[in-house]
Order: C-alpha cells, then sequence, then structure tokens
C-alpha cells in the first residue's frame, strides 16, 4: 500500500542534528538517518482524519483489540490513527510496508521495533494530546519525546509539589506570574521525555533535577542533569509544536 500521499499532505517534518558543529534544518523528503540526526514528525488528527480507513488497516490485531477497549469512539478513533501513522513514518525509513513492521516491548516496556530484525539500532518515540500527534525517529541512541498543550491547568501546583524538585519549584515561583504555567510545562514535559528515552519509571520525574539548565529561554544542545548523586549529559532540544503545544525532545546514547 502506497502511504507516501499521507506523509506529504498530512505530517509536518523536522530535522534536527546531535552534532554541535553541523546546523539543523527543515526537510520534507529525506528518507535517511544518520547516527547523529533526530526527524520529528507532527500532525493534527483533524489533518488525519481523512486518511482514517488507511490508518486503520495499518495496524496490527493486538492495537485493533486495544481500540475496541475504549470507552469513547473518539479515543478509539485517535488511538487507531496514531499508531497507525508511527507505522507509516516507520515504513518511510525502513521500506516495508507498515502493517508488516514488526513492533515490540523492550524489556523495560519501551515499544521497539523487533531487536533481532535489520533495523534494530532504529528508536522512535510517540506522544500526543487530544488535538495533536508526535512521532520523533532517529538511529543508534535512546530517545524521548513529550508534547504538552499549555493551557492553564487547576492542579498545577499539586504536581509541583509531588514530582518536582525545591530547586524547579523555586524557579517557577520567582517567574514572572504570567509565564508560571509555561515554565511548569516546560519542565514537566521534559521531565517527561527524560522517563520515555530512559525507559524508567516515574520515580525519575522526582529525581531529575533541571533546575540548573531551565534557565534557558530555549534548550537547544547537550546538557548535563542531576539524576539522584550522579550526572547525566542529554540532547534536549524544545520548542512551540502546532498552536498551543509545546515539545521537548531527549536523546542519549548508550
Amino acid at each position: 500500500m502506497d502511504t507516501s500521499k499521507i506523509v506529504q499532505r498530512c505530517l509536518h517534518h523536522h530535522i534536527l542534528t546531535t552534532t554541535p558543529s553541523e546546523p539543523e534544518g527543515v526537510s520534507s523528503s529525506s528518507q535517511g538517518l544518520s547516527f547523529d540526526s533526530i526527524d520529528i514528525w507532527y500532525a493534527r488528527y483533524s489533518a488525519l482524519d481523512q486518511n482514517y480507513m488507511i490508518l486503520s488497516s495499518l495496524i496490527s490485531p493486538e492495537e485493533k483489540q486495544k481500540a475496541a477497549g475504549f470507552k469513547k469512539p473518539d479515543d478509539s478513533r485517535r488511538y487507531i490513527m496514531r499508531h497507525g501513522i508511527v507505522r507509516v513514518i516507520l515504513g518511510h525509513y525502513i521500506h516495508e510496508d507498515p502493517e508488516k513492521i514488526q513492533i515490540v516491548r523492550s524489556t523495560n516496556g519501551k515499544p521497539v521495533l523487533d531487536p533481532e530484525g535489520e533495523f534494530s539500532d532504529v528508536r522512535f518515540s510517540l506522544s500526543t494530546t487530544d488535538e495533536m500527534v508526535c512521532v520523533g525517529i532517529t538511529r543508534n541512541q535512546e530517545i524521548g519525546l513529550d508534547i504538552v498543550k499549555t493551557n492553564h491547568h487547576p492542579y498545577l501546583s499539586e504536581i509541583e509539589h509531588y514530582l518536582f524538585t525545591p530547586g524547579e519549584r523555586s524557579w517557577i515561583e520567582h517567574t514572572i506570574p504570567d509565564q508560571r504555567s509555561l515554565q511548569f510545562f516546560r519542565i514537566w514535559s521534559l521531565k517527561e521525555a527524560l522517563l520515555k528515552a530512559t525507559g524508567s519509571d516515574i520515580s525519575i520525574m522526582r529525581q531529575a533535577d533541571v533546575s540548573g539548565i531551565i534557565t534557558e529561554n530555549v534548550l537547544n544542545g547537550f546538557y548535563t542533569i542531576q539524576l539522584c548523586e550522579k550526572y547525566f549529559q542529554y540532547f534536549i532540544y524544545e520548542s512551540d509544536c502546532g498552536e498551543g503545544h509545546h515539545l521537548v525532545l531527549t536523546s542519549y546514547k548508550n
């Protein structure tokens, strides 16, 4: 099945490089993945909806079974579209029919391509809101991506107290009031991206202290993050991703 038109018509594409000396660029045609690049694809569900029948034919029996378990039809429909588009994007790179791609769970629960297959070095990360879906893909490095809606939420302070470090809470407190919600979501999405990249559980969100780097207006490069009493280096990229959305991507090499 030719799904190239979905890629061309519905998806936005951004290419990052994790080699500091090379500038990042924007492209919509490259099908290659170098060892020092990360591709980000994103779309609104409203744009994907016209291809619902095609996307629904691509997902696995297990994915169809899970989609059938949603109580709300809209939730089921969005689940089908995002998992279908993941397969379309992966097929774009590995030149495999999307419906034939084998996606399994690693030992820490992350979705990965068949570890015994030809493309076991390809990594991807999926994130979604009720309006948008976003996929990051790379090779030879672990990746985590998170997209959030930056609207006000009544329970932000409760989440801060539970998951943010004292330094992070202090940074938000000393931010001008009309920017506090944005700073909250910057920290929140960064911690979520770290969780996805490492395949850890929610404890990493409490342990990771990003107060030393979040003071930059926009993160784009390599940064050192304290985890418990150790320090680790990650590539971090953040940007707006559609109106009212914020995206953070993290990666590291094992």
